[in-house]
C-alpha cells in the first residue's frame, strides 16, 4: 500500500473526485489548496488538508514532507512548463517516488497539448517514475462551462460536425487510484476517453431526450457572420471575451475547437476499462445522473405537457434540433420547470422575408402556457419596422421559452428584448 499521497488542484473538478475515491478506499490523502476557504469543501473528505501555492515555494515544500507520491494538477496557464519545473524539482528533493500528472490528449499538435508534453518532459528529466494520464473533453464541462447555456436551450461552439469522446472526471479519476496504487505504470502514458464519440448535434439530442425539453447546439464562426438574416456577428471568440477569458486562453480554445472540427478529437480508446475493470460511462448516463442540474431551478415541481396533446416520447431515429425543416420528429413531449412567478414584458423582433409558412414550422413545437399559443401563431400581428421585419410585445411567466425560440428558428426570429431592462437576451 502506498504511503501519503498528494494531490494538487484538489477543488477541481478532477482533483475532487480524486480525493473522494483515494479517502472511501481508506488512502492516506494530503490536499493542496490555493487558499485556505477553499479546503471547507473538502472538509467532510480528508482530515490532511495544506495551503498549496506554486508561486510561494515555502508552501509546496511543506505540501511535499513526507509524501510518498503525488498527483500532479497544474493550472491552464501561460506558466505551465514553468510551475511543473519548479514542482518537480522541490518533489526530487522530498523524495517522492511517483508522479501522476494529469495532461492533456493530443499533447504537442495544440498550443495547450504543447504546454502539457513540456510539462511532461519536465517530469521525465526528473528521474522520478512518472505516469501520464492524457483525458479528452470531460463530460462536467457541461455542469459547469455551459450549465447556463443548457439551462437556457442551446449551447454555441465551433466545432461543427466534429465529435469526440467525452469522459466522465469519475473514471479519470478511478484510473488515477489504479495508477497510485498498483505497480507497472511507472515510466507510461494512457489516453483516456469514453467509449463513443459524439458530434455536439448528438449530445443536444441526448440532452433533449433525457431533460424532456428541447436543448439544441448551434455551430457559429470563430469571428462572427457577415451577412446572417439576424445580423448576428458576435463569433465565439467575442463569445468568450465577453465572458472575460484573457486573450491567450480566448486562443488555446480556438485552435482545440479546431481539433474537434478537423475530427482529430473522435477515436475512443479501451484504456478506462483495461485498467480499471469497468467501462466508462456513457454520455446519457452522465446527463441522467445530473438531470437536477440542468433545470433552472430544480427545487420546483417540474410539469410535464405534451406541445400536440400526444403521449409520444422522442422517436429513436431522430434528427438535428437546431431548426432543421428536414426533421421529422416534432411529436416531442417536453418537462417544463415554470421558473418564475411573475410576468416578464419581452419584444421578440422576427423576420417573414423568404418565410413561406408552408410545411411544418419549428416554432410550433414551442408552446407558451402562459399565453396559451404555440410560437408560429404568438409571432403574427406584430408592427412593421422595417420592410418584412416585426416586433411583437408579449408578457410570459416562461421567457426561457421565446429564448429557445430564436435558437430553434435563427432565420426567422431576429431578437429577443427583455422591456424591463432593454438588454437582448436572444440570440
Amino acid at each position: 500500500m502506498p504511503g501519503l499521497i498528494l494531490v494538487t488542484g484538489a477543488t477541481g473538478k478532477v482533483g475532487t473526485e480524486l480525493v473522494k475515491q483515494l479517502s472511501a478506499a481508506g488512502l492516506k490523502v494530503r490536499a493542496a489548496v490555493h487558499t485556505p476557504d477553499k479546503a471547507a469543501k473538502l472538509k467532510d473528505l480528508v482530515k490532511d488538508g495544506v495551503e498549496f501555492d506554486y508561486d510561494k515555494p515555502a508552501t509546496v515544500k511543506k505540501a511535499l514532507n513526507g509524501v510518498d507520491r503525488v498527483f500532479l494538477i497544474t493550472p491552464v496557464s501561460e506558466k505551465m512548463v514553468e510551475m511543473t519545473t519548479s514542482f518537480v524539482k522541490a518533489a526530487k528533493e522530498a523524495g517522492v517516488k511517483h508522479i501522476v500528472k494529469l495532461s492533456s490528449r493530443g499533447a504537442e499538435t495544440t498550443t495547450l497539448g504543447k504546454w502539457h508534453r513540456e510539462a511532461e518532459k519536465a517530469v521525465e528529466s526528473s528521474g522520478i517514475p512518472y505516469t501520464f494520464l492524457r483525458p479528452s473533453f470531460f463530460m462536467q464541462n457541461f455542469t459547469t462551462t455551459h450549465l447556463d447555456d443548457i439551462k437556457n436551450g442551446s449551447f454555441h461552439l465551433p466545432c461543427g460536425n466534429g465529435k469526440v469522446s467525452f469522459i466522465d472526471i469519475k473514471d479519470i479519476a478511478a484510473v488515477a487510484v489504479a495508477v497510485l496504487t498498483k505497480p507497472g505504470h511507472e515510466n507510461k502514458a494512457y489516453t483516456l476517453t469514453g467509449s463513443e464519440s459524439l458530434s455536439f448535434t448528438e449530445a443536444a439530442d441526448i440532452f433533449s431526450e433525457k431533460l424532456n425539453k428541447m436543448v439544441t447546439y448551434l455551430d457559429v464562426s470563430e469571428e462572427g457572420y457577415d451577412n446572417d438574416p439576424q445580423n448576428r456577428k458576435i463569433g465565439a471568440k467575442t463569445m468568450m471575451k465577453e465572458k472575460g477569458y484573457p486573450d491567450w486562453l480566448v486562443d488555446v480554445l480556438l485552435e482545440l475547437y479546431r481539433d474537434v472540427k478537423a475530427g482529430k478529437l473522435e477515436a475512443s480508446t479501451n484504456t478506462v476499462e483495461e485498467l480499471t475493470g469497468e467501462q466508462p460511462k456513457k454520455f446519457s448516463q452522465f446527463v441522467e445522473e445530473n438531470k437536477k442540474e440542468f433545470f433552472v431551478d430544480s427545487s420546483l415541481k417540474p410539469r410535464a405537457y405534451d406541445l400536440l396533446d400526444r403521449k409520444n416520447k422522442i422517436p429513436d431515429q431522430k434528427k438535428s434540433r437546431t431548426g432543421d425543416e428536414t426533421r421529422t420528429d416534432y411529436d416531442v413531449t417536453y418537462e417544463h420547470d415554470k421558473m418564475f412567478k411573475k410576468k416578464f414584458k419581452i419584444k421578440i423582433v422576427y423576420n417573414m422575408n423568404g418565410c413561406t409558412g408552408s410545411g411544418h414550422c419549428a416554432l410550433s413545437d414551442i408552446y407558451d402556457f402562459a399565453i396559451g399559443e404555440d410560437f408560429k401563431g404568438i409571432l403574427t400581428g406584430g408592427k412593421e419596422i422595417s420592410p418584412g421585419v416585426f416586433v411583437k410585445e408579449i408578457e410570459t411567466t416562461e421567457p426561457h421559452l421565446a429564448i429557445n425560440a430564436a435558437k430553434t428558428c435563427t432565420p426567422k426570429v431576429i431578437a429577443v428584448i427583455d422591456v424591463e431592462t432593454g438588454k437582448r437576451i436572444a440570440p
